[in-house]
């Protein structure tokens, strides 16, 4: 039963990823764009509002996957010994998204740029501790691709792009932080190409991943089932 629970935990957990990021970047391109191009992320996403809601489902989608990682490596059969590295590498990387989403939404009430200057960093190093993790989830689906019980696996597209999303907030960060407003719009408009490359990686990314863990329990439950 919890090889079938902790699969779902992935699927289910990998599809809440991929729309709820592609809604938040449609979310934010087309109804704040013009605003992100001349001000910057940071300033998009003060106080509470539907972008910063959007992370909770993104949020959840990732811890689901981190805990059934962990659950993994107590499996009778293809334990998963990179399960507490992913485990933990995608756990800090949510509380950190959680504690630099909370200090950005403190900024409705408590106006000062520490907040942003904390804020911005947690996003960058929470990105940062996602990518570590999605590095460990790969090697450890890339081993269990050999032994035919995952039949789709992400390669490095989760990992590279979490990274390339580090890169994205760095990049808005920078350019909250210049005050020459013509540079700080070209920084943006990178910022936001970057962004839309690092949405179709996580996509391309989590995908197979829905695809892998809807066949994974049968496929470790039944070896004539697996691929040749």
């Amino acid at each position: 039963m919890s090889l079938h629970r902790n699969s779902k935990f992935f699927a289910s957990g990998s599809i809440l990823v991929v729309f709820f990021y592609v809604i938040l970047g449609i979310l934010l391109y087309f109804m704040s764009g013009g605003y992100i191009i001349a001000n910057g992320l940071f300033d998009v996403l003060y106080g509470l509002d539907a972008s910063q809601i959007l992370y909770a489902p993104i949020i959840i989608g990732l811890a689901g996957i981190g805990k059934a990682a962990l659950n993994f490596r107590n499996e009778s059969e293809f334990a998963w010994e990179r399960g507490k590295q992913i485990a933990i590498f995608i756990f800090v990387g949510s509380g950190i998204l959680l504690l630099g989403l909370f200090l950005l939404i403190l900024i409705e009430w408590i106006v000062t740029d520490i907040l942003i200057y904390l804020g911005g960093i947690c996003l960058i190093l929470s990105s940062i501790a996602y990518t570590i993790g999605f590095f460990f989830l790969q090697k450890q689906l890339a081993s269990l691709y050999l032994k035919r019980v995952i039949v789709k696996y992400p390669k490095h597209f989760l990992s590279i792009g979490f990274g390339v999303q580090s890169l994205s907030f760095t990049l808005f960060f920078i350019s909250w932080l210049i005050s020459n407003e013509a540079v700080a719009v070209i920084i943006n408009i990178i910022g936001i190409g970057i962004t839309a490359v690092a949405i179709i990686l996580l996509s391309i990314g989590f995908i197979p991943i829905n695809i892998a863990f809807r066949a994974y329990p049968h496929l470790v439950e039944n070896e004539e089932m697996r691929p040749g």
